[in-house]
């Protein structure tokens, strides 16, 4: 399997006579459909190791300011929260964690 990187953004806006951090990924949809592609494949059976999702850069940052962070947090409560707040898609396998 080979990695590709999706490159994300940080932009200053000044508008309003306020300066702000305009944080963006752009998700191409080959990126997701290869993630999905991971999900079905998951159905057979793995190794010791297993993928359970691949998160872009830009929302491990957007959660980390809010106090949740993946690096720390158990598996289930990561898995959980992506679906929580609808990013199933991110998700590489079916299986129970």
């Amino acid at each position: 399997m080979r990695t590709l990187f999706v490159d994300h953004h940080a932009d200053l806006k000044f508008q309003a006579g306020e300066l702000a951090v305009v944080r963006t990924q752009d998700i191409p949809s080959w990126w997701l459909d290869s993630l999905k592609d991971s999900r079905l494949a998951s159905r057979e059976r793995a190794g010791e190791t297993h993928r359970v999702a691949s998160i872009p850069t830009a929302l491990v940052e957007q959660w980390q300011r809010q106090g949740f962070d993946v690096y720390r947090e158990p598996i289930r409560a990561i898995v959980k929260r992506l679906r929580d707040e609808g990013y199933h898609q991110f998700l590489t396998t079916e299986k129970r964690i």
